[in-house]
């Protein structure tokens, strides 16, 4: 319930993954990716840019966020993502570097619709 701070999204942010803990919908981290995520965090406190972190996550053949998920679940993604699993976009590791989610936050309901 967003009421109470739970994440109601149906998919986790790269780096976590959703479990049910006590009959309850939980982000918990992946042992897998969440690595990856902690890298190109690093990487930009090292002043590299998101061009340059999606260069070095390509040159070192870490999936993409979008690649894992249809490795591992078979759900679908871009087509075209199918035969480069490992060629990562800035715009990726912009929304990465943007997610609040890595800070701990929770939030819900940020689409709404408008009458006018």
């Amino acid at each position: 319930m967003a009421i109470n701070g739970k994440h109601l999204s149906g998919s986790a942010p790269y780096g976590y993954t959703m479990q049910y803990i006590n009959g309850e919908r939980t982000l918990v981290i992946n042992p897998e990716t969440a690595p990856h995520v902690q890298t190109i965090f690093n990487l930009c406190l090292e002043d590299m840019g998101p061009s340059a972190i999606a260069r070095y996550l390509t040159e070192h053949k870490i999936m993409t966020p979008g690649a894992y998920t249809y490795f591992h679940t078979g759900k679908y993604y871009f087509e075209k993502r199918k035969t480069y699993p490992y060629l990562w976009e800035k715009l990726c590791i912009i929304g990465i570097l943007n997610n609040i989610a890595y800070l701990g936050c929770v939030v819900n309901g940020k689409n709404h619709t408008s009458l006018f």
